[in-house]
């Protein structure tokens, strides 16, 4: 007797299947074995922490959609997937590195912030737009003006087009579109990109201790139960409709491809400037 195949995990090997050819331009980008000093290993980081502040918009988006987060509370049908979403929000605004204290945690947002502050990174850029934020201004004048402001820095035009296009999707997305931006744009390739980056450090012999932490940390969580929990979720909200299935391919094809044209961005900053070096 022939065991049924569940509909939802048949759809997601499929979209699995369809994104190898995209996801294989992400991971063999030529910017991870381009970082080899420590002047683009700090124009790598300052583009790259936008990308590392708006994946808290996904996370808290998901959130949102699968816990409680008003009151009264009012109980959610997966338990599971609460437990999941509260699990990365918990690793990602407050992590103890493994420590065991929560008096030593710290959100990967700051743990950034200090690696970039060790490598003379410009942070100037990231901490304008957060202040913006903080003092009420909306997500868009504030990146608006700090893309003004810092238009002569060594930021990459699409850098900021890589945020909108986020908290955009975060504003106006359904569930299970939000649920394959993350698991397909953010959560499957991290652990993958990060190690290419890591080795590419190390080789190099490049001083950047907190950068390392950081890359080591997200490819011991994500690469483990996340991403088994991350397909879970996408199994749960596409289920049978073979409508959301199709959105969630749409979207997390759009999501690898932004990653793609983020790295291009980064890459030709770098270029510019080694030709500035040479031709000066």
């Amino acid at each position: 007797m022939s065991t049924k195949v569940n509909p939802p995990i048949e759809s997601l090997q499929k979209l699995k299947s369809t994104l190898l050819p995209h996801q294989k331009v992400l991971m063999s980008h030529p910017l991870y074995t381009s970082i080899s000093t420590q002047e683009e290993t700090r124009l790598f980081m300052q583009n790259h922490i936008f990308a590392v502040w708006d994946f808290m918009s996904l996370v808290k988006t998901l959130q949102n959609f699968f816990t409680c987060t008003t009151i009264p509370w009012k109980p959610k049908p997966d338990a599971k997937l609460a437990h999941f979403l509260n699990e990365i929000v918990l690793g990602e605004e407050c992590d103890d590195l493994g420590s065991g204290d929560a008096n030593t945690a710290i959100s990967h947002y700051e743990l950034y912030v200090s690696a970039m502050k060790e490598i003379g990174a410009e942070t100037a850029p990231i901490e304008y737009f957060i202040g913006k934020l903080q003092k009420g201004m909306k997500w868009k004048d504030a990146l608006k003006k700090t893309k003004e402001l810092y238009s002569n820095s060594s930021l990459a035009p699409f850098t900021f087009e890589f945020v909108n296009k986020t908290i955009t999707l975060c504003e106006t997305s359904e569930a299970h579109v939000v649920a394959s931006a993350f698991l397909f744009g953010r959560e499957d390739p991290i652990p993958k990109m990060f190690t290419n980056i890591l080795s590419n450090l190390e080789k190099k012999q490049l001083f950047c201790p907190n950068l390392k932490l950081y890359l080591e940390r997200h490819i011991e969580v994500d690469g483990g139960s996340h991403s088994i929990l991350g397909e879970k979720l996408i199994i749960d909200v596409c289920g049978d409709s073979d409508k959301k299935w199709k959105d969630a391919e749409e979207v997390a094809i759009e999501s690898i491809s932004n990653r793609v044209k983020l790295w291009d961005g980064v890459l030709e900053e770098i270029k510019e400037k080694l030709h500035t070096k040479v031709t000066l």
